[in-house]
């Protein structure tokens, strides 16, 4: 059974603009078709909302990502956000960049070949090709897609190709135009045959992603039969997610083991340091520090620190009891003083969070950093 160019986690782009006949207006369809069989099979696992909203946060967090600078989003266990691997920068360069060349990447040993499904390369394939069977179409909403299906003569091809069986709609969706009428035989030429199809409602899976819960609406499919092979195009499952909007969360320092607030005095300030026996003890003590992130509402968060350590001291970070860092806080800052504190240029973490309680904690079997605040910040 082939596997269908899908996009298990999105809804339809809106206003693509493509226009049938021009190459650019094909290219741009044509890359939204990869786009759309790419981050079914590769980006998928953080993505719980429409198309739109998941690719733009996915871009963000490429375009602003370098490549020592990648474990920000260790938090998301998701191999598609590891942009220190090639493979990873590739495939982002084709969900991300207007100017991705998508007719290369599905050519033979193409870096697209080896992701997608061989159904959505030769659709791809088909859409980029300059003759034999080609496509065009447009994505106007989330619940409607345009396909055209024509032929175009080139070395050593038929000079017409022909239909083989009647187009196949599968799944709640409807479709109308020409291409719904074609017979066995019916020729397929330079003209375009069109179909326009919609979305019908349909019963709503619901599901839990990083954010809270969303409910996906099941997509459909149409298959197109000619002399030249068949092609199945899949419209899009629908998601509807959480809505979200970050707020600033301060966060209050709570002291498990080994630590204290303010207890050095003097120079140090209030922040959170060694307790005097852990201090005697060297590395005789695990330190262990929580702080309780009460969350009015999901999304992605920038956790930052403030503190200072005249040497490297990294501790071990979790996320409700999920270890996501082991070497966070080890930036060298110069000095142990509280006229040193400032917060940290980037954040220690990009974090997925649904509303609600929260505990961060860290820990280290040694000396601490002095840790003067932390913060929660919408990304």
């Amino acid at each position: 059974m082939l596997r269908r160019l899908v996009l298990r986690t999105l809804v339809v782009a809106a206003g693509l603009g493509v226009c049938a006949g021009t190459a650019l207006a094909q290219n741009s369809f044509c890359l939204e078709l990869a786009r759309r069989g790419l981050f079914d099979s590769f980006a998928s696992r953080s993505f719980s909302s429409s198309y739109e909203e998941s690719r733009s946060a996915y871009c963000r967090k490429f375009h602003e990502s370098g490549s020592d600078s990648t474990d920000v989003f260790a938090a998301y266990g998701d191999i598609s956000l590891d942009f220190r691997q090639k493979s990873t920068r590739d495939k982002a360069e084709a969900l991300c960049s207007s100017s991705f060349n998508v007719a290369a990447a599905v050519s033979t040993g193409g870096v697209l070949t080896s992701t997608l499904s061989g159904n959505a390369v030769r659709v791809v394939q088909a859409c980029t090709s300059s003759t034999g069977v080609r496509f065009d179409g447009q994505f106007p909403t989330e619940d409607k897609f345009t396909l055209d299906v024509f032929y175009t003569q080139g070395v050593g091809l038929p000079s017409t190709a022909k239909f083989t069986g009647a187009l196949d709609v599968s799944g709640p969706i409807t479709c109308a135009g020409p291409l719904t009428a074609v017979k066995v035989d019916t020729p397929l030429t330079s003209s375009a045959v069109g179909v326009a199809c919609q979305r019908v409602a349909s019963q709503a899976v619901h599901k839990v992603g990083p954010y809270g819960p969303y409910t996906v609406q099941e997509g459909g499919s149409i298959t197109v039969f000619t002399s030249s092979g068949l092609y199945s195009v899949d419209f899009p499952q629908k998601v509807t997610a959480p809505a979200c909007s970050p707020q600033v969360v301060g966060l209050t320092p709570k002291p498990v083991a080994g630590l204290c607030v303010g207890c050095l005095g003097g120079d140090y300030g209030p922040v959170v340091t060694d307790d005097p026996a852990a201090s005697q003890s060297g590395n005789g003590v695990n330190r262990v520090l929580e702080y309780d992130a009460d969350v009015s509402s999901c999304g992605d968060y920038r956790l930052s620190f403030t503190y200072t350590s005249g040497e490297s001291r990294p501790v071990r970070l979790s996320i409700d009891g999920k270890v996501v860092k082991t070497t966070a806080l080890s930036a060298v800052t110069g000095t142990f003083s509280f006229s040193g504190q400032k917060e940290a240029a980037l954040p220690e973490l990009i974090l997925p969070l649904q509303a609600g309680k929260h505990v961060i904690r860290l820990e280290r079997m040694g000396p601490f950093p002095h840790i003067g605040g932390a913060r929660l910040y919408p990304y």
